[in-house]
């Protein structure tokens, strides 16, 4: 028993949290305590605790038995500890319970659940909880550690004698419990760590825990911009609400042990300095809200089902800067991950997933997640992928390994490995799974008719850029068919729209030219979804031409064609990647192209031809871009020479090729300069518009003179953001030269469009190509407060209800009725619409203001909802652990695909669990149908699948192959730099030399280890026995290598 002398310092402890176990807590089995009649019990007197354990019974915090006992000495059993330590923090929340050995009949079973949810216990490895079990002290230092601020404080455990014997799992939270002042050593010098845990000792570390920290019961909102959260314990949970807007908060020193609801903020507005979070949800639609994971800060749990930014910086790493554990991207959201996170999970239909910088240790993508998108971009790397569905990964990043679960999957840039299993195909490679339009013909595609129309399908239904309803003409001013290059001249078309407003149709007017490269381009923001997203610039291509490939590679124009333009850009496409023929990579512009490509006129003799040369990101298509516009009726010769590049897979040569091709393409036809050219900004609003022919041209070929009526048929100038043709005068006219005059100055900051058609033929007929230039008015309109008032609107209607009563709408939601919504709606239109049509800042204010009156209007008529929704989070979490085992399980037949570290199940079981959770998710949809019976009755229906299908699963049998590996490389190294000779007098004397037939039989050694390591049905004896016998022939191969005599 502690005597008071030993207990100078004494402070509370920390929760176990060992490699092999997640979060612990314990309970011992003992008589039910009851709250005794007086402060004072039968043998307490004179205890060193008496003063503390009567100051904790007064404050509720823990009990005596119903004998009047409070026995002080006895050891607090797990479950008794989260007992005690939830009166004290007066959590609420819990989390149904999974544990083999916690029933519900038990007394601790919602005190287990709630400490559980709070996240700051946990189970054992073979699915127990042990709440019977005594704590130790190192164990109750984990636990208060997870539920006191302590992540920023620094604390060592060197002071300690035992300090050795102290578990590496639990060091760093004994130290910083002790810095508090909690838990110390005892007179002696030493921390004792596996002693248990008393009743008395408890009661003083609660007191003192009590009377220290602050702790906020009640569920707190953030609403104001700037808010801060410091140096306390919030056991119910923190709304970031929705009326923060874009505006920023911070969590410093906090541990949150229920919900972090993250409802507002902007791109660089939730920052979590030194926190602890159990679980997290992001639900901001309008626009994206960053949360930032900085220093000593873990989020046990976060869910993403809008739109986020999650970032970590300067993360400690260890017990207390884990940053985000565990996300779940949920369905339709968009998450942009920056830094480093060890789990993410896909779990949603169509979700957007951006690794743009850092490192996913590992991404479970489930069979929900089907038609997601996985971009990672160049400095981005995700070390596993275990996919069940399919879905695209985009973008130029690294994925270490790939396990493909389901069929469908896409990649643009090839995973380091790659393994299938349940029956998947192997997963593809997709160039055009990064594009936001889907384009037929695809890009890159050749061999297309020449009638082809050509079909752009969005993921959504579209709008201009100033949200009206997108016309045939506007598609004819803001996608754009060329020839040859992207910049091309221009192919006419008609232009068609589907009435769901996702599909675009373009009809070219004539036929394509064979064996030509032609240029689908749509315009940089000219689109935007009904959202408001923007859509970005795209550019893709095809080949009317048959298949051009000589040798290993593709050119184009092909061998033979005639009629090339002279502003061509040859390209040279290869099916795989390549390298220089040393093996380095080759830089986008980089100069050694111009070295090892032939450009010459005639042959191979011919005189050089001027270019710079540059290369795609996946290293397959090399674009030649000549310095001068090429002869007419001059053939060219363009090749590779054997050698020079080599293919990054296997290191073969690429062969060497070469094609010849005449320019020459009606190269007679008049040519039209515009001013302002195409792309211009920061044009004068009284600017005259000026076209340019380089010879004189006519109406027709009877050389009638074209004059003013016949330049308003055929030159129109159209303002992009009315969507409307300007009215022009024509200030001058001449066969070569037209001055137009817009009639009214063009307005600040807008876009216009001067379209020339191809209705202007010189004395021979040639007609000119349809030629335009599109360009932007000098303006400086500031719209920071109208887009300012746009988005404080549409946060203001998120998530509100229409109804027309409140017996309608659940206690936890807005709703307004339908003249009020529609009132508010057509506000925030016209404001939309001001964006693109003011023509100063003030107009555009007075938008702002006119829209600030409407939302405080529209706010002010929000009322709450009456009807009642039954608390389904037990349910809820139950689905999201099944869900969670089943991630975390491979479905195998025999587990020889699955590594020992793995859990695997046979298909028929793991189908089964998954049907089970497709059932209960789509209960879990369907909340109006929930009544008090039912609820339990699913939670604990998917709660029993869930425990049935952890017995069946079993580790993986997969073998560890390294050590094969590794022998097997330096197998091969000994083998090629050892020499074959009969006496060595042929070998130089650095030089080894083995027999033809020793050489022989270590090559057959070698092969026999190499078709062990390939084979996926390798078992862990076969590889070991594969290390032994070639360790065996490695020895017996040196054994017979000489030195060579020659000199």
């Amino acid at each position: 028993m502690l005597k008071k002398t030993d207990i100078k310092t004494f402070k509370p402890g920390k929760l176990l949290l060992s490699l092999t176990l997640a979060l612990v807590l314990i309970t011992p089995s003992f008589a039910v305590p009851t709250v005794a009649r007086a402060a004072t019990f039968k043998d307490t007197n004179k205890h060193w605790a008496q003063a503390y354990i009567e100051k904790a019974v007064a404050k509720g915090l823990v009990k005596g038995f119903s004998d009047g006992t409070f026995k002080p000495d006895k050891p607090v059993t797990r479950a008794e500890f989260t007992a005690m330590a939830n009166r004290m923090l007066g959590n609420t929340g819990y989390e149904t319970l999974r544990f083999s050995d916690v029933s519900r009949t038990e007394w601790y079973y919602n005190d287990v659940a709630k400490a559980l949810a709070a996240n700051y216990v946990g189970g054992y490895n073979d699915g127990t909880f042990k709440p019977e079990y005594p704590a130790t002290r190192q164990e109750a230092a984990i636990m208060i550690s997870r539920f006191i601020p302590v992540a920023g404080t620094r604390g060592s455990i060197s002071g300690f004698k035992d300090a050795s014997t102290i578990a590496n799992w639990a060091s760093e939270a004994v130290g910083k419990v002790a810095a508090r002042g909690y838990l110390n050593g005892y007179a002696d010098g030493q921390f004792h760590p596996t002693d248990p845990i008393t009743r008395a000792m408890l009661a003083k570390i609660l007191c003192d825990i009590s009377d220290k920290e602050a702790i906020v019961t009640t569920p707190t909102t953030v609403s104001s911009n700037g808010t801060m959260l410091s140096n306390k314990i919030y056991s119910n949970g923190v709304t970031i609400s929705s009326s923060l807007g874009n505006g920023n908060a911070t969590l410093s020193n906090c541990v949150v042990l229920g919900t972090l609801n993250i409802n507002g903020g902007g791109e660089n507005s939730v920052r979590l300095d030194d926190c602890r979070i159990a679980n997290t949800v992001i639900r901001k639609s309008s626009s994206p809200v960053r949360v930032l994971a900085t220093s000593h800060t873990t989020i046990a749990k976060a869910s993403v089902a809008e739109n986020s930014i999650l970032e970590t910086y300067a993360l400690s790493g260890g017990l207390f800067g884990k940053g985000f554990e565990n996300v779940t991207v949920e369905r339709n959201a968009a998450a942009t991950f920056k830094g480093n996170f060890p789990l993410v999970n896909v779990d949603g239909y169509q979700a957007n997933v951006t690794l743009q910088s850092g490192t996913i240790e590992k991404l479970e993508a489930s069979s929900s997640a089907t038609d997601s998108k996985i971009k990672l971009e160049s400095n981005a790397r995700i070390n596993t992928a275990n996919v069940n569905a399919r879905l695209a990964f985009t973008g130029d990043g690294y994925i270490n390994e790939l396990n493909a679960k389901a069929s469908g999957i896409t990649y643009t840039k090839k995973p380091g490995r790659i393994y299938t299993s349940n029956g998947a195909s192997q997963p593809t490679e997709d160039l055009n799974a990064d594009l936001e339009v889907s384009v037929s013909p695809k890009d890159k595609e050749s061999s297309v008719s020449r009638n082809r129309d050509i079909e752009l399908t969005f993921k959504d239904a579209i709008r201009t850029s100033s949200d009206r309803v997108v016309t045939e003409s506007y598609i004819n001013d803001n996608i754009h068919i060329r020839k040859d290059r992207k910049n091309g001249s221009t192919v006419d078309f008609t232009a068609s729209i589907s009435s769901n407003k996702r599909k675009i149709t373009l009809d070219p007017r004539y036929n394509f030219d064979d064996d030509t490269t032609y240029y689908v381009v749509i315009d940089d923001k000219s689109f935007q979804y009904e959202n408001g997203t923007k859509i970005r610039e795209q550019v893709t291509s095809f080949y009317t031409g048959k298949d051009n490939k000589v040798g290993d590679a593709k050119f184009t124009p092909k061998d033979g064609a005639s009629r090339v333009s002279r502003n061509v850009s040859p390209t040279i496409e290869f099916d795989d990647p390549i390298e220089f023929r040393n093996g380095s990579s080759i830089a986008t512009n980089d100069l050694k192209l111009q070295e090892y490509i032939v450009f010459r006129k005639n042959n191979s003799s011919g005189a050089r031809v001027s270019f710079s040369a540059s290369i795609d990101r996946y290293k397959k298509v090399i674009t030649i871009e000549p310095n001068y516009r090429l002869d007419d009726g001059q053939k060219y010769y363009l090749a590779i020479q054997s050698g020079d590049f080599r293919f990054t897979k296997n290191s073969n040569s690429v062969r060497a090729a070469s094609v010849t091709w005449v320019v020459g393409d009606n190269l007679s036809a008049p040519r039209v300069t515009i001013d302002p050219r195409d792309g211009a900004s920061g044009v004068a609003p009284s600017s005259d518009i000026i076209i340019t022919f380089d010879k004189e041209v006519y109406k027709n070929k009877n050389r009638d003179s074209i004059n003013e009526s016949y330049v308003k048929s055929y030159i129109t100038i159209r303002h992009i953001e009315g969507n409307r043709d300007v009215d022009y005068n024509v200030r001058s006219l001449n066969s070569t030269r037209i001055v137009l005059d817009p009639r009214d100055n063009m307005l600040d900051g807008n876009s216009y469009q001067v379209t020339v058609s191809s209705a202007f033929v010189d004395r021979d007929s040639n007609s000119n190509s349809i030629t335009r230039s599109k360009f932007k008015i000098a303006g400086n309109i500031n719209l920071d407060a109208l887009n300012s008032a746009i988005s404080a609107a549409e946060d203001a209607r998120r998530g509100v209800k229409i109804a027309d009563s409140a017996d309608k709408v659940f206690t936890d939601q807005d709703f307004v009725n339908q003249s009020t919504w529609n009132t508010f709606d057509s506000a925030i239109r016209t404001a939309t619409n001001a964006k693109s049509t003011s023509i100063s800042t003030l107009r555009a204010d007075l938008a702002a203001e006119d829209l600030t009156k409407a939302t405080k209007i529209f706010t002010d008529s929000k009322k709450k909802g009456t009807k009642v929704k039954l608390n389904d989070s037990a349910f809820i979490s139950a689905i999201n652990v099944a869900k969670a085992t089943l991630n975390e399980t491979q479905r195998s037949e025999d587990g020889l695909d699955c590594v020992p570290e793995k859990k695997w199940a046979k298909s028929t079981d793991y189908d089964a669990f998954k049907a089970k959770i497709e059932l209960a998710e789509s209960r879990s949809k369907k909340p109006e149908d929930y009544t008090d019976n039912n609820l339990v009755d699913y939670e604990a229906e998917i709660s029993t699948a869930t425990s049935d299908f952890k017995i069946k699963r079993k580790d993986g049998l997969k073998p560890d192959k390294t050590a094969l590996s590794e022998l097997i490389t330096t197998a091969r190294n000994l083998r090629d730099s050892t020499l074959i000779s009969t006496d060595g007098t042929d070998v130089q004397t650095t030089v080894d030399w083995t027999t033809i037939e020793a050489k022989r039989d270590f090559s057959n050694a070698i092969t026999s280890a190499a078709n062990v390591e390939s084979n996926a049905k390798a078992t862990k004896d076969n590889v070991t026995e594969a290390v032994k016998s070639l360790t065996e022939a490695v020895n017996t191969f040196k054994a017979s290598c000489h030195k060579g005599s020659k000199v």
